[in-house]
């Protein structure tokens, strides 16, 4: 995506255009509707696969040609690709959010700053290693650690393939030592793996990502760009169908791998770089039948915007998720209107600076300002000034220093994390006592006390699991703060082999993402449809609020053991949450509690 080389601008493949086009659509398509698309986040795995490709193209290219490789204009060129137009994104989001959506600093300079110097992976890690997520808000530049990651590998792998180089002279050679390299780099990312808490490391580390890139220069020495000119012979018969394997592979896993499952990270990924790399060497050539597929004009239009429009599309996202939230319309129009928001900025930015009509634009107003006057020079440069201004008094109010909301719910959302993993230990011990609950008839805390139930789900748990063990003293819990349906079979297959998925089983998700009917249908048949089941409905702000609410409402419909408790209809109008309206305060986790346990003490007592 940021890399371009010369090489490809003179022997002009579109199909590689068409393979970028595939993956930005997956990663827009992924924040907008993950459900839809669970493995849309691998489209960053083809951008790095191609950045491997051309970069080792155009070192090889210059090794060949002039026995050197021209480290500093490597560089160079690829900074001057990236930092205008991400200066000039940065810039502008931060004086919007600056004017107006104050609310979102928080945070934001480390993010601003760290995006700048390509070190935002990294920022985001540390963040990550000492619990400081952003609970209430959401980070609008979060998205560019994968920059930071590209621009990390450009500056690093000319060296060490210069390096190489003088010790390694056979082609075959250096084949095996960049498959040692990348199979190192994936056995890190297997060590490094360990459930939820380590994903932030394994996803942006430079050291667990690299394989993906060495895919892409393992391609580039078995199938140099030079060949893509050549003419293609058939060798194999049924060669034109055998061609179609590595592509349909390639979408089977964007639709089945999840961001949140530990299969993604055991070899999941592993064999979508691999596909990929299938892609390439089979499936793109100008020549065979497979490569129609990916010169379809609108996907080579939208491959060649690629970078601009993965500038732009989660601060579109982010941005406006916060403002509008649930007003109006369903999440499909609402996806819409970003999806066109996305599009109108992308190309702004692309014919601007990846067109370099910028240039034109400064020589136009310097010609303007050698004909104006010395007092009308001061009033374009006092015009210029304003936005400086703005942007530094936002980096001044941008403090890291968490609001005392924040810090408060970070504390309960760590200190409960505790709290529902201790509910999973297979050798405690079943407790007898039964706890005088504020709000409950003496039946309905003993049901509650004695009832076999299982609570999962995603951060609207955790925020009231210390509130659930105090009525439910022997509830089992699962829940995480990235938790979707659509990972959910892990979840419940753990569970089953411990035996801890009860009589009675609690789902709570929606605020990460929506999902469909047939979705949660598989899920609940995967729980077991002789168990009693409760759904409660979703407080989430995001504009997908009503459609996980009507999903919950026609699933319990249809099955007699289904039931939705309704907390989005109780607490309406209620003072009860924090911002964000995934999180109670303390008193609304009360109140939440307290109405899960009359309501299903109601459902199953008849009463």
């Amino acid at each position: 995506m940021i890399d371009r080389s010369e090489m490809e601008k003179r022997f002009y493949v579109s199909s590689f255009d068409g393979l970028r086009a595939i993956g930005i659509l997956s990663i827009i398509i992924y924040h907008l509707y993950s459900y839809r698309l669970p493995g849309g986040f691998l489209g960053l795995d083809i951008f790095l696969i191609l950045a491997g490709y051309f970069m080792t193209n155009r070192l090889m290219t210059s090794l060949m040609n002039d026995g050197k490789i021209p480290l500093k204009q490597f560089l160079l060129k690829r900074l001057a690709r990236i930092a205008l137009p991400l200066i000039a994104m940065l810039v502008l989001v931060f004086i919007y959010i600056t004017l107006f959506q104050n609310e979102m600093l928080v945070n934001l300079r480390g993010s601003f700053t760290s995006s700048l110097v390509f070190l935002n992976n990294w920022w985001q890690i540390l963040r990550a290693q000492t619990f400081i997520p952003n609970l209430l808000t959401e980070n609008p530049f979060e998205h560019l650690w994968y920059i930071s990651l590209a621009f990390q590998f450009y500056l690093l792998w000319p060296i060490v393939f210069a390096v190489l180089s003088l010790f390694v002279k056979k082609h075959n050679t250096l084949f095996v030592a960049i498959v040692v390299l990348a199979t190192a780099s994936f056995g890190l990312m297997l060590f490094s793996y360990k459930g939820a808490d380590s994903l932030t490391y394994v996803t942006m580390s430079t050291w667990t990502r690299l394989f993906s890139m060495l895919i892409g220069s393992c391609t580039a020495l078995l199938y140099p760009l030079d060949r893509f000119q050549k003419e293609h012979k058939s060798r194999l018969p049924y060669e034109q169908y055998l061609r179609l394997i590595p592509i349909v592979l390639m979408f089977i896993l964007l639709f089945t791998l999840g961001r949140n499952e530990d299969i993604t990270y055991r070899g999941g990924m592993l064999l979508f770089d691999l596909t990929v790399a299938a892609v390439i060497l089979m499936s793109l050539h100008p020549k065979v039948g497979t490569g129609i597929l990916f010169r379809f004009k609108p996907l080579t239009v939208i491959g060649r915007r690629s970078l601009s429009y993965y500038l732009w599309f989660l601060p579109i996202i982010v941005l406006y998720q916060a403002k509008m939230g649930i007003i109006g319309s369903s999440s499909l129009i609402h996806g819409i209107i970003q999806l066109v928001l996305i599009l109108f900025f992308g190309e702004v930015w692309y014919q601007v600076f990846e067109k370099r009509r910028y240039l034109q634009m400064a020589r136009k107003i310097m010609g303007l300002l050698n004909e104006k006057t010395a007092f009308g020079k001061q009033i374009f440069f006092g015009i210029c000034a304003v936005p400086l201004i703005i942007l530094a008094v936002g980096l001044v109010q941008s403090t890291s220093k968490l609001s005392e909301q924040e810090a408060t719910l970070t504390e309960l959302i760590h200190t409960n994390q505790t709290i529902v993993d201790n509910t999973q230990q297979t050798d405690k011990k079943l407790l007898k006592t039964i706890n005088n609950v504020v709000g409950l008839t003496r039946e309905e805390t003993v049901f509650s006390s004695n009832s076999s139930i299982t609570f999962i789900g995603d951060q609207s748990l955790l925020a009231i699991a210390n509130e659930l063990t105090t009525i439910y003293p022997n509830a089992v819990m699962h829940a995480t703060t990235i938790a979707q349906v659509t990972d959910l079979s892990s979840t419940i297959n753990e569970l089953k082999s411990k035996n801890q998925l009860n009589d009675i089983v609690v789902l709570m998700f929606g605020a990460n993402s929506a999902f469909t009917k047939g979705q949660l249908e598989r899920e609940l048949k995967r729980i077991g449809m002789e168990k009693q089941i409760f759904l409660v409905t979703t407080t989430t702000s995001k504009t997908w609020r009503e459609d996980v609410n009507n999903v919950y409402a026609s699933v319990s419909e249809k099955y007699s053991n289904v039931h939705v408790l309704d907390w989005n209809e109780y607490s309406k109008d209620q003072d009860w949450f924090y911002s964000h309206k995934s999180y109670v305060t303390e008193v609304g986790a009360h109140e939440e509690a307290l109405f899960f346990a009359k309501k299903i003490y109601e459902t199953l007592r008849g009463n």
